[in-house]
């Protein structure tokens, strides 16, 4: 086993170096800096974002023991031929052996809960890179990662997903639609489309910001998310059950027949991890708060419906009214979120689209970029309905 690859480094060209050394700083891989006074932004998490709560009943539910029947629930809809994890033990032997092993698995996972430690073997995952085609691949960003997720932890993360299902729907705004059952992301569009089609009965001067996220799956602080489940009222039990899967969780690069040694990923939400999308959710709908109950950011409104803001996954749409007020105080808004969560807006490939009003009308800071088109969850978006669905439709009957 081999624990070096070739990499390209500016101050040495091409040179053999460790496999954990090439990718210490690229995407998913990169070791946390220093995090800033992480108490004071625990408070200040607090302070600044007004949370919707769990219903109380909701609270105490998720802190009994887990029970066979989310067990059976997880395993029996774990998906069939997947590679396993660097335990080498595919989901089959967990669906063959069900009934065998589920009441053990059960008393490790309750053990493990409420002793609040994990046997380390359990939490490692085998991170493999996959070159991206036309690339360098001398540049280790040029590089697809996949996580291999042991079968036992992906069902023990399942296992708490489904629990957490059945109340993360009050606590989400319907704003955001992605990975919950019931809301689809065509929701998101469909909603555009409609307040695109009444901009006679919108006031002049509004604008949509479409931000795109610099990694933001793997940006995410743990301080900042535990503080958020606290403050969204889930319960102490709960809380622990997830800081288990993601506290001190252990990873090893594999590149061709290369191996990393063993080390330590300390922020971020695990591709591959049943729970990850659940808990990202959880992450970024503070931003969406903010947003919403900021006064000085005005909302486009028709008829009796506001609207603010619209999220699928790390897909952020934010609505404008009175661009020239609300703009500066959503960028605002952003840096500070950035500040608590790590959550960061890539400005270069972000894009402001301005309706109803001459973009010389408007002072725009100079990381905004502005545009008359753009794409919105796979779809053509253009400041008229007209334009939206010609370029759409055109572009698909190319096709045929």
């Amino acid at each position: 086993m081999h624990d070096t690859v070739y990499c390209r480094q500016a101050e040495a060209g091409r040179c053999c170096i460790k496999v954990v050394q090439a990718f210490r700083h690229c995407g998913p891989f990169k070791f946390p800096g220093h995090l800033l006074a992480l108490t004071l932004k625990q408070q200040e998490t607090k302070r600044a974002i007004p949370f919707k709560k769990l219903y109380t009943s909701e609270g105490t539910a998720l802190e009994n023991d887990l029970d066979e029947f989310f067990l059976l629930k997880a395993v029996k809809s774990s998906k069939k031929g997947r590679t396993p994890g660097i335990d080498g033990i595919a989901v089959e032997l967990y669906l063959k052996l069900c009934d065998l092993l589920g009441p053990i698995w059960l008393e490790v996972i309750n053990h493990a809960t409420n002793t609040g430690s994990l046997h380390g073997d359990l939490n490692t995952t085998l991170i493999t890179v996959i070159p991206k085609p036309g690339k360098d691949h001398l540049e280790c960003a040029n590089y697809h990662p996949i996580s291999l997720i042991n079968a036992d932890l992906k069902i023990f993360s399942k296992v708490i997903a489904y629990r957490m299902e059945q109340v993360i729907r009050n606590t989400i705004n319907p704003d955001q639609t992605g990975f919950l059952k019931g809301r689809f992301s065509s929701d998101n569009n469909r909603r555009l489309l409609h307040i695109l089609s009444s901009l006679h009965k919108i006031p002049p001067a509004w604008g949509l910001l479409f931000l795109d996220a610099e990694k933001a799956f793997d940006r995410l602080e743990w301080t900042y998310l535990w503080r958020v489940l606290e403050e969204f009222k889930f319960g102490e039990k709960c809380i622990s059950m997830i800081q288990i899967l993601y506290s001190n969780p252990s990873v090893r690069v594999c590149v061709g027949d290369c191996f990393s040694e063993l080390f330590q990923i300390e922020r971020g939400s695990r591709q591959g991890d049943p729970l990850s999308l659940l808990v990202f959710n959880l992450s970024i709908e503070p931003l969406a708060q903010l947003i919403r109950s900021c006064p000085q950011i005005s909302p486009i409104t028709i008829g009796t419906s506001s609207h603010s803001v619209s999220l699928c996954a790390d897909d952020t749409l934010i609505y404008m009214a009175n661009i020239q007020q609300s703009l500066p105080i959503v960028l605002e808004k952003l840096k500070h979120f950035d500040y608590l969560s790590g959550y960061k807006v890539n400005f270069s490939k972000s894009a402001l689209m301005l309706v109803n009003i001459d973009k010389q009308a408007v002072s725009l800071p100079s990381e905004v970029v502005t545009v008359t088109e753009t794409i919105c969850l796979g779809i053509q978006i253009c400041s008229s309905v007209t334009l939206t669905a010609k370029n759409n439709y055109l572009s698909f009957l190319k096709k045929f």
